[in-house]
């Protein structure tokens, strides 16, 4: 039975360290893969789909290659990137998704995007910006420096955060955006993680190769109401759209960009005018904690979503 990387596309900082926890246990070392894969599976250049065109020749599928060789290709760029082994010439990420369907968040996030920036060396640098608190929030990590923005909606929580004083966990330094995998161990993942090949299907006029995956949670196999459905062009092996589906949850996502590249400039992960006009300095031991509670908030809000749906 064939048995391939999954995808976790909606990975925040602590989701990249919280995943590799463990990673010694088969079924923790499978979860850390998971995000390594699910990072990978992204990890080609943008290909968007064209609008449906009935007179535009198809390409023809590769049929030749199986389901595992598409996902290894897609894979081994980000294993390069994120496992500790590895020293390839990459070391930047830049990711943007944009959310097309979905019944599990709230109608305003539709069309919402989500720009994603990651730099392991010289130093680990993240820049996430997605919406959130009924806004388009931004949070940087630079190293053991923190900022956000805008601090019209985050420093309400901050100051809650900081009602309490911070732990001793709290005061530990931010870890590395590496994950502690060797690179052999992330390759015996590879082989721990459920794919199921759905074929050829089109996708706005596009053959498409379509794979179903274990979920990115690591704690279910893939079925009729829990996967993560994976669409690559037919015709090149890209990676252009994404469907997760957990129960009655379902959202789906196009990528928009994309791109694997040796650095970034250091601009990228400073703050537009805009941002300085509404900035938070977020203290690096209230960072996890800031993050933690941008994401309690947004679950309290789809846990209400769900409690309406009929």
């Amino acid at each position: 039975m064939n048995q391939e990387p999954s995808t976790a596309t909606h990975a925040s900082f602590r989701e990249i360290v919280t995943n590799a926890i463990g990673h010694r246990e088969p079924r923790r070392l499978r979860k850390s893969f998971l995000f390594l894969s699910g990072a990978a599976l992204l990890s080609w250049p943008v290909a968007t789909l064209p609008a449906d065109d009935a007179s535009a020749p198809a390409p023809a599928p590769a049929a030749e290659s199986s389901a595992r060789a598409i996902l290894r290709k897609s894979v081994e760029p980000v294993v390069n990137l994120f496992a500790h082994t590895a020293d390839g010439p990459n070391h930047a990420w830049v990711l943007r998704l944009r959310l097309a369907e979905s019944n599990v968040h709230p109608a305003e996030l539709l069309g919402g995007v989500f720009n994603i920036r990651l730099l392991t060396a010289p130093a680990d640098k993240a820049y996430f910006q997605y919406p959130a608190l009924g806004t388009t929030i931004t949070v940087c990590r630079q190293g053991q420096t923190a900022w956000a923005s805008p601090a019209s909606r985050l420093a309400p929580l901050l100051q809650k955060i900081e009602a309490n004083p911070p732990t001793a966990a709290d005061r530990k330094p931010l870890a590395s955006l590496k994950l502690p995998v060797p690179e052999p161990l992330v390759w015996v993942g590879f082989y721990l993680t459920g794919v199921k090949d759905l074929g050829v299907q089109p996708v706005g006029g596009v053959p498409c190769r379509v794979m179903d995956v274990d979920p990115p949670d690591g704690e279910e196999k893939v079925s009729a109401t829990n996967y993560t459905r994976l669409f690559f062009r037919a015709d090149n092996a890209q990676c252009v759209r994404f469907e997760r589906k957990h129960h009655t949850d379902r959202s789906v996502y196009v990528i928009e960009q994309n791109r694997i590249a040796a650095t970034l400039p250091d601009s990228d992960f400073q703050p537009t005018a805009a941002q300085r006009a509404d900035l938070l300095e977020v203290p690096v031991e209230r960072f996890r904690a800031l993050m933690k509670a941008i994401g309690d908030d947004e679950e309290k809000r789809r846990k209400e979503l769900r409690g309406h749906r009929p």
